[in-house]
């Protein structure tokens, strides 16, 4: 029998793996950045995209899926790791602090 916890990451709440496109702004600045979307859990997402955002940067994310799998999403995210991925850009690690209302 599987208990919670039992996998080897132990996080609060199971990752979706996807891949969506999405739109990241830093928040009070105008550029819009294109980014794709690896995974989402409850409490936060993972980017990858050009941009490095320095840790504890917050970010305005949108993600439209194409397909109806997780409906669209709009939020405020508090950038918990920026690391280097295996494209030259970017991994980010958020932490949904705000969902916005309505797309």
């Amino acid at each position: 029998m599987l208990f919670r916890g039992d996998y080897e990451e132990k996080r609060d709440f199971t990752r979706m793996g996807l891949e969506c496109p999405a739109t990241l702004r830093i928040d009070g600045e105008e550029t819009v950045h294109q980014a794709v979307a690896t995974d989402l859990s409850a409490t936060g997402l993972q980017l990858d995209c050009a941009l490095a955002v320095a840790e504890g940067g917050v970010v305005m994310v949108e993600m439209i899926p194409e397909q109806a799998i997780v409906p669209p999403l709009q939020a405020r995210a508090e950038v918990v790791r920026c690391t280097g991925n295996e494209k030259g850009g970017y991994r980010l690690g958020l932490r949904i602090v705000e969902m916005m209302p309505g797309l």
